[in-house]
């Protein structure tokens, strides 16, 4: 994949709040844009998705990459631009702050986070 091809492709975005991507701003600011053809909320939805059309493309953290090729018939390519590392933080309502599942639940997801 180079840059140039990257720009002709049909990208799936997947974003959970609607509007620009993290990589959608980022491109932005160096006066670039991908043609985003379809949109979803969910990351757990564009697997499916991305196997039954050959004609769209996504831009996904490496780790999810292989984890999604593990169960569908993807190709993960090199993401052919230089952008920094993008950090992903955890949220929640705080009324669910002190939520024992919740709390073991982040405490999970941070040790995951550690090991790898």
């Amino acid at each position: 994949m180079t840059k140039e091809n990257y720009f002709l492709h049909n990208h799936l975005l997947i974003t959970p709040h609607g509007g620009k991507s993290l990589i959608d701003t980022l491109l932005g600011k160096q006066h670039q844009r991908r043609l985003a053809r379809l949109t979803v909320s969910e990351f757990g939805n564009a697997p499916l998705l991305l196997s039954k059309n050959t004609t769209l493309i996504s831009s996904v953290p490496k780790r999810l990459a292989l984890m999604w090729q593990e169960h569908f018939p993807l190709k993960i390519m090199p993401f052919p631009l230089d952008i920094p590392p993008i950090n992903i933080f955890l949220s929640w309502h705080k009324s669910a702050e002190h939520n024992p599942a919740l709390m073991w639940f982040k405490d999970l997801l941070c040790q995951t986070a550690r090991a790898r």
